[in-house]
């Protein structure tokens, strides 16, 4: 077994991170390459038991992330409140939704990480989402200035992903949600891709209720453990 590094997030929060596959965890391999780590990632399929030597090392479930899928339906309309987000830069009501959209995120969730950690990430997301870095195009929901919802839509190894989405909490319970989820679809359909991805929290229920009543279906989970050497403190 191998402890892997993962080079983004940890020039990113500027610590040592890797992960492991816990099908492949081996103690005696673990307690040697440990040390070379701040944060540690395990990735496991639900229902698969975890290996008792992983439990013994105080690995902490920080998500259940669930990948759900939909066939791009040709017919789709798009609302006539959404536009595209035409600025390269977020600005702050933009920036604030952001944050909205990540409140289940393991970032946020673990408190192991400094304080702005989530922020400063979610933050890079968006920033990227409007450049066009790391998304095919940002809509929103209403005004462009300040807008009551929005959404990004990425490529991701050829197939059409919703990256970010949140709808402003003054303006839950309109529906607002399943038109952005609907113009990500129309957007995926004029880019002529056959299905469209999300990946959620497990623990964001309503999250996941709204993409099913979508008729988005599920296609795989995995749960993620953090594992903090606490020997090695850092911070961002």
């Amino acid at each position: 077994m191998k402890i892997l590094p993962v080079i983004w997030d940890s020039e990113f929060f500027g610590l040592k991170i890797g992960k492991i596959d816990p099908s492949e965890f081996n103690k005696d391999d673990f307690e040697s390459q440990k040390n070379n780590f701040d944060l540690i990632y395990l990735f496991e399929s639900p229902g698969s038991p975890l290996n008792k030597d992983i439990v013994a090392i105080n690995a902490h479930l920080v998500d259940e992330k669930k990948t759900y899928v939909k066939q791009v339906d040709s017919n789709i309309k798009m609302d006539k409140h959404i536009n595209v987000y035409t600025s390269l830069t977020p600005d702050q009501n933009l920036t604030r939704l952001s944050l909205q959209s990540g409140i289940y995120s393991r970032f946020k969730l673990d408190k192991n990480f400094a304080p702005g950690a989530y922020e400063k990430l979610y933050g890079e997301w968006i920033k990227k989402s409007c450049n066009k870095s790391m998304s095919l195009c940002v809509l929103v929901y209403g005004n462009e200035n300040d807008p009551q919802g929005f959404i990004t839509i990425a490529e991701r190894n050829g197939e059409a992903q919703i990256g970010l989405i949140a709808v402003d909490d003054s303006s839950r319970g309109k529906g607002i949600g399943k038109k952005l989820i609907t113009a990500a679809e129309y957007t995926a359909e004029n880019y002529n891709f056959g299905s469209l991805k999300v990946v959620t929290q497990g623990a964001n229920t309503d999250a996941c209720k709204l993409y099913e009543k979508c008729g988005f279906t599920l296609d795989h989970a995995i749960n993620i453990y953090h594992y903090w050497n606490k020997d090695n403190a850092h911070t961002l």
